[in-house]
This record gives C-alpha cells, structure tokens and sequence, in this order.
C-alpha cells in the first residue's frame, strides 16, 4: 500500500467542522480498541455495540465502519508487537509534556485526536465520504456539509498518481482510503492495483507494423 501525504490549508469554519468529526470518530477508534482489548468482540458484535450509543452528529454507518477498522487495525497491530500495556493515544511523550505541565490540557486533548478515516470504496467512485477532482478534494462528511481541500501544487511523481487515482476512481475500478486532520489529508491506494486498472486494452489479432523502407 502506498500512502500520499500532502499538507492543506482549511478555514477557520472547515477547520472546526474537520475537528469536531476527528473527536466523534476518535471516540469510536478508541472504544473498538478497548472492547478488543478487554472483551475480544467480533466486528459485528462492536458495530452492535455502538448501536446503543450517542456517537455525534457525525458519525454515520460508515464513520463507525471505517472508525471501528481503524480500531481493529490498532489492536491487531499491538497484538503483532506483543505489547502488554494499555495503549497510549497520542503516544507516550505526549503524556509526559501534559504530565510535565509542558502542552496544556486542550493541545493533550488535540494530539491525542485520530485522522478522520473514510475506508476506500470502489463502487463509491473510490470513497464514499470524498471526491477526487483536478485540483481538490471535495469532502461531504454527510448531505449537508461540504468541504473543498485545495491540493497543494504537485512534483511530477505524486502529479501523475494522483491523475491515474482519479481515472481509477471515476471509473469504480480502485478502492481509495482516504483520512484527514486540519493540516494533511492522506490518501491510501493498492500501487499494484492501480496500475492494472490503468494499463491499456490490448486488442487481440490486431497488430501493427513499421515500414523500414518509406517511399
């Protein structure tokens, strides 16, 4: 998997929304963590769990969907690395500087925020919650808010995927995953994938031939 990475630049009104959607899906990331750690729940079960709850104005199905991989992801990655204590959001330094009275309590709270993730679709045109057009990403978190993402100017290589992305994508042909905070948006595809879905048609029993003595 390939991950592009590029800063953005939100209003101060986009910038709000973006955050209050991180603190609701940070709050499903962080409890599927916990029910895996402690109750080991199938994905189903956690999904039904949070049925039972007030997650945000936000956090539709599939927030909770994407929300609740993400948390998985986590726990399977702890899992893999034998780690015994209980995760640390944010991480560990981030704890201390707030310990240390280094950060206030707000920036703690800040850092400790997950990206907002949106799992890749194909048949969504790539994802359900953002579009990918020259220039931008559109962002709709639900049917009445939209956000535009001004991309920043590309260097060739990340020009050209992303070019290739949105052929894929407007064709519902690649599953993009796509996840975002107020300074970076990060796009997540299959390299191996793409270039498949792009590769020329080749017509069999047609040929072509060069002729080494024009007149």
């Amino acid at each position: 998997m390939i991950t592009i990475k590029l800063p953005i630049t939100l209003s101060e009104e986009d910038k709000k929304k973006v955050l209050e959607i991180q603190k609701q899906q940070s709050s499903v990331i962080r409890a599927a963590h916990s029910m895996l750690s402690r109750k080991d729940m199938k994905q189903k079960d956690i999904r039904k769990e949070f049925k039972k709850y007030k997650l945000g104005s936000f956090m539709d199905s599939w927030f909770v969907q994407s929300g609740t991989y993400k948390g998985m992801e986590l726990f399977e990655n702890d899992k893999s690395k034998k780690v015994k204590q209980k995760r640390i959001f944010g991480g560990k330094k981030n704890l201390k500087d707030y310990i240390n009275k280094k950060i206030t309590k707000d920036e703690y709270k800040a850092r400790k925020l997950s990206k907002i993730t949106s799992i890749g679709e194909a048949p969504q045109k790539g994802n359900r919650k953002f579009s990918l057009e020259v220039g931008k990403v559109i962002f709709k978190p639900n049917k009445d808010t939209k956000i535009i993402i001004n991309l920043p100017s590309l260097r060739k290589n990340y020009n050209d995927a992303y070019n290739k992305l949105m052929i894929a994508a407007q064709a519902k042909q690649l599953p993009i995953t796509i996840s975002l905070d107020t300074n970076f948006i990060y796009i997540t595809y299959d390299e191996q994938k793409l270039s498949s879905v792009i590769r020329p048609d080749v017509i069999k029993g047609r040929s072509a031939a060069i002729d080494m003595n024009p007149r």
